[in-house]
């Protein structure tokens, strides 16, 4: 009688035991499986090297719209970049690609004299002026992909990733 009882207690243990781990793959997959990753701007090379007076970037407001390469040895994103100097005097650069359309080939507008620029596609408006790149309309659930900007010595913008 006692080799009975040790059995159903090995086998109920045993049963647990795969449960338990039936559970936490369950849990692991649904956890890495609800992210929304994929709703993102792919991370594509930039670098951009441009000097602030000859492209007119030294007034608050003032922008400059890159959808072409400009020289080789120029990286521009995934669908180009969009340089701001925001309502702060501060400098910002944006993919140009929509958050919501994750597309290379749809781009947003260039900005108003508000910084507010716009997918013509699904109509998502996007505010640069405070440095976020925010969607107004709710279309899109993500900000624009941002960039890193540097300004050295010789007054020249560096954008990279």
């Amino acid at each position: 009688m006692r080799m009975n009882v040790c059995f159903i207690e090995k086998k109920s243990s045993g049963i647990l035991f795969f449960v338990g781990i039936f559970l936490t793959c369950v849990l692991a997959v649904s956890l890495t499986g609800c992210t929304n990753d994929d709703s993102y701007i792919p991370d594509t090379p930039v670098y951009i090297e441009r000097n602030i007076n000859n492209y007119k970037l030294y007034t608050t407001g003032s922008y400059l719209y890159i959808d072409e390469k400009n020289i080789d040895k120029e990286w521009i994103g995934y669908g180009g970049v969009l340089i701001v100097r925001d309502f702060n005097d501060e400098f910002h650069a944006y993919d140009l690609s929509c958050t919501n359309e994750r597309s290379s080939k749809i781009r947003i507008s260039e900005p108003n004299e508000s910084l507010i620029c716009t997918c013509e596609t699904c109509g998502e408006q996007y505010n640069l002026g405070w440095g976020f790149g925010e969607p107004l309309n709710g279309i899109s659930k993500r900000p624009l992909k941002q960039y890193n900007v540097t300004v050295n010595e010789y007054n020249y913008i560096i954008v990279t990733n």
